[in-house]
């Protein structure tokens, strides 16, 4: 397993790959005069990687995370827990009107696992697919029981 983590966070991913007793590596951004942004993942990786990045104003954000797990699949990681504090997109969870997007399965489908909290309360909230390792699921979640939700 490794800790994958974005500058902006890289304390509290540092942190958790230290609870998780593993190494931390960070993406690589660079930002072009139009907004669009070049990402760069490492390329050893192990079959698990917890990439971690909160997405709060997420626009810019979603993509540079979707473009980070496009490339840690391409090089090798078979499964990618993604840990975020702040989970964007979480209010359409049906389609309430023909033709709205239910962004809330956009978002899920791409991470084996999702584990985020709500700034409206102290609860986890876990969204998986296929989880079979209780011990990294109790560090994550004790992890982010324990981590300020203002510090990502």
């Amino acid at each position: 397993m490794l800790v994958i983590g974005f500058d902006e966070c890289r304390l509290q991913a540092q942190g958790l790959a230290n609870a998780l007793t593993t190494d931390y590596q960070e993406v690589s951004r660079h930002a072009f005069p139009d907004g669009e942004s070049l990402i760069k993942v490492p390329i050893e990786l192990p079959a698990h990687v917890v990439l971690v990045r909160s997405l709060n104003q997420p626009n810019s954000k979603i993509i540079e995370l979707l473009f980070s797990t496009s490339a840690l699949r391409k090089h090798g990681a078979k499964r990618i827990t993604l840990v975020a504090p702040y989970l964007c997109y979480m209010r359409q969870d049906t389609e309430n009107y023909p033709g709205e997007a239910v962004s809330q399965q956009v978002i899920g489908s791409y991470w084996l696992i999702i584990l985020t909290t709500s700034s409206r309360s102290t609860r986890i909230y876990i969204a998986f697919r296929n989880f079979s390792k209780p011990s990294l699921f109790k560090m994550l979640s004790q992890f982010l029981r324990v981590t300020p939700l203002d510090s990502f």
